[in-house]
């Protein structure tokens, strides 16, 4: 088949299904999966001494998981932002997101106001700035549909970090030759976009979006450790780490709404403990502890040899006796991981000791997990009736 046959031929599925979780959805779940993942991707280049902004950028400028991360965000942001905007647009009128012959002509009067052709239309989408352009034109005249006001003026009010990640897309996607610096990408990151997206998931419409990791792991609740005013000082250890949570919890292996981990989660932990035991290249230390992230006895301390301490010792080869020096190598805790989240942190991120000490609980949602715990009540009961268990 020529391409221009398989182009117009009707090679499609009608629409996603759920309505909720079409491109918009999975290219913030991209977006977010690949910021949160920044640290995991560098930290073998990171550590204790490598703490201020110019070493950290000069350590992890040439990775191309990073260079790949960072193209991802800034990608799917925009995409995701587009969509939205593109969806309350189309919600006001179909005609709204389609390129005007006229552009001269104000667009959205002769829409909402003249009866005129779609014939003088292009069949072509508008683009990013124009959408943003009609939205707020929109919001000026009163003509946003009344489901979609809020999250409208959310969008509008945050002109400046949709006209950035605009930027940032057009300067990576494009000409392909600029990437963000590891620091200026938290940065702006923790600053501007996650305030912008907290702001928006909570709103009720966005429960699936928000939702994304599960009802226990809320988006909005993972990003708000991440949150930072401008005026605030910025820790770059301490966003790492909340970085790797983000990341982490979401894997995890858990109890769930049966109130029990079952027999299968139970064995890939212990295979997973295993395998770690054999990766690491370093001292293992045996009892695996309570990981900070999941609160699963999973977490494995890895030690490695930080300095040489020496001893004396005698040797008597019958003819004459001789002392010579014996190393004795000196451990020092240089990274967890976990072997049921996959929570893994170095040193650049602080004490490990003390961070393995530090409960990271996200906030209870009481109402929403209710059912679930008569669920697991009623199930227990049916596995002891039945089963004796």
């Amino acid at each position: 088949m020529d391409i221009n046959g398989f182009v117009k031929k009707d090679e499609y599925f009608d629409e996603i299904e759920d309505k909720d979780q079409g491109s918009a959805y999975y290219s913030l779940n991209i977006a977010l999966n690949s910021y949160f993942s920044t640290y995991q991707i560098v930290k073998n280049r990171l550590s204790s001494e490598t703490v201020d902004p110019d070493t950290i950028n000069e350590k992890v400028k040439s990775l191309s998981d990073f260079i790949e991360a960072s193209i991802n965000i800034w990608m799917h942001l925009q995409h995701f932002f587009e969509l939205e905007m593109k969806r309350i647009l189309e919600n006001k009128d179909p005609l709204l997101i389609l390129k005007y012959s006229n552009e001269a002509d104000r667009f959205c009067d002769n829409i909402l106001n003249i009866e005129i052709k779609e014939s003088q239309f292009a069949k072509n989408a508008i683009e990013f700035s124009d959408a943003e352009k009609r939205l707020i034109y929109l919001i000026k005249i009163n003509q946003i549909e009344p489901k979609d006001v809020i999250a409208a003026r959310i969008l509008a009010d945050h002109k400046d970090e949709l006209e950035l990640i605009n930027q940032m897309r057009n300067s990576t996607a494009h000409r392909g030759k600029r990437i963000i610096k590891y620091t200026v990408l938290d940065e702006l990151m923790c600053t501007r976009i996650l305030p912008f997206l907290n702001e928006l998931l909570e709103l009720e419409e966005y429960s699936t979006y928000n939702n994304m990791y599960g009802s226990d792991d809320k988006v909005t609740d993972l990003i708000k450790p991440l949150i930072k005013g401008e005026k605030d000082k910025f820790d770059y250890q301490q966003i790492a780490l909340f970085k790797e949570i983000a990341r982490s919890r979401p894997n995890r292996n858990e109890f769930g709404i049966y109130g029990r981990m079952s027999a299968w989660d139970k064995e890939k932990i212990e295979k997973q403990k295993e395998i770690i035991k054999i990766r690491e290249c370093d001292w293992v230390e045996e009892e695996f502890r309570r990981c900070p992230c999941c609160s699963e006895n999973a977490l494995l301390e890895v030690e490695t040899v930080v300095d040489y301490r020496y001893e004396e010792i005698a040797s008597d080869d019958n003819e004459k006796a001789s002392i010579f020096p014996n190393p004795i190598p000196v451990l020092g805790l240089d990274r967890l991981h976990c072997a049921n989240c996959g929570f893994y942190v170095n040193t650049f991120v602080g004490d490990l000791h003390e961070i393995e000490k530090l409960e990271f609980e996200l906030p209870s949602h009481e109402e929403e997990e209710l059912n679930d715990i008569l669920k697991a009540e009623a199930y227990n009961e049916f596995l002891e009736e039945e089963y004796g268990l």
